[in-house]
């Protein structure tokens, strides 16, 4: 799925970028009902899923590690996890997770561009 934006900076110039979305195989975002820790989650995953069929993906941000959270991303061996997930009472959800990249692209051609935009927002067009 390509996605087409339009950036504008704070000095008035624009850059166009094409966000490219993937699903990432076998890896779902997990929310949960109430705030958990690692060790809690931990505990709702192995008993849905069992020991050793799941991992979870380290938490990027230094600053929220070890602090207790209503999601969690995980990565199973075997696809077909998420309904056993969502039958469990403290899950609220199951999603698959994405990863966005963010490329160089060109303007859109063919519509009015911005300052048409700009001409309709002013009321000039």
């Amino acid at each position: 799925m390509l996605i087409r934006c339009l950036l504008l900076l704070s000095l008035g110039i624009s850059t166009a970028l094409e966000l490219q979305s993937r699903v990432m195989p076998n890896e779902h975002i997990v929310t949960f009902k109430e705030y958990l820790s690692e060790s809690a989650q931990t505990n709702v995953l192995n008993e849905m899923l069992g020991q050793g069929t799941w991992a979870a993906i380290p938490n990027a941000r230094p600053f929220t590690r070890g602090a207790d959270s209503d999601f969690t991303v995980i990565k199973v061996k075997e696809s077909g996890a998420e309904e056993a997930l969502r039958a469990h009472a403290l899950v609220k959800g199951v999603h698959a997770e994405r990863k966005l990249k963010a490329l160089p692209a060109e303007a859109p051609r063919g519509g009015p561009g911005f300052e048409g935009a700009m001409d309709a927002v002013k009321g000039g067009g």
